[in-house]
């Protein structure tokens, strides 16, 4: 019961913060804001990944299931991923793309870091 208390605090935080950014970045056009919270969070995944691994322990739930599950958001991509295709194929595979390959190399970039220290 402890461990899904800790996800659900997490989670609330996370979806918290996802929502200020929303809140904060929005653009009608394009789903910045989105792009921002799922390349923030695959980051910050990537940080706590590297970061755990050396100790050879798993991220804790609170943080990793909890935080950056609430804070990034797949079903969210989407479906801007297809409202953006109905108006634009080039936004809509722009945005895609830049969440894929943006993604690994910002989770890449936080296991990097997080290792060398």
């Amino acid at each position: 019961m402890k461990k899904y208390l800790f996800v659900g605090i997490g989670g609330a935080l996370g979806s918290f913060l996802r929502y200020g950014v929303n809140v904060f970045i929005h653009m009608p056009v394009f789903p910045l804001a989105t792009l921002s919270v799922n390349l923030i969070g695959t980051f910050i995944l990537g940080m706590l990944t590297g970061h755990f691994s050396k100790r050879n322990k798993p991220v804790p739930l609170l943080l990793g299931t909890g935080l950056c599950g609430g804070f990034t958001t797949m079903s969210t991509f989407t479906a801007e991923s297809i409202r953006l295709l109905e108006t634009s194929v080039w936004l809509s595979s722009l945005y895609i793309s830049a969440t894929l390959i943006l993604g690994i190399i910002f989770g890449l970039i936080g296991i990097y870091i997080s290792s060398k220290r």
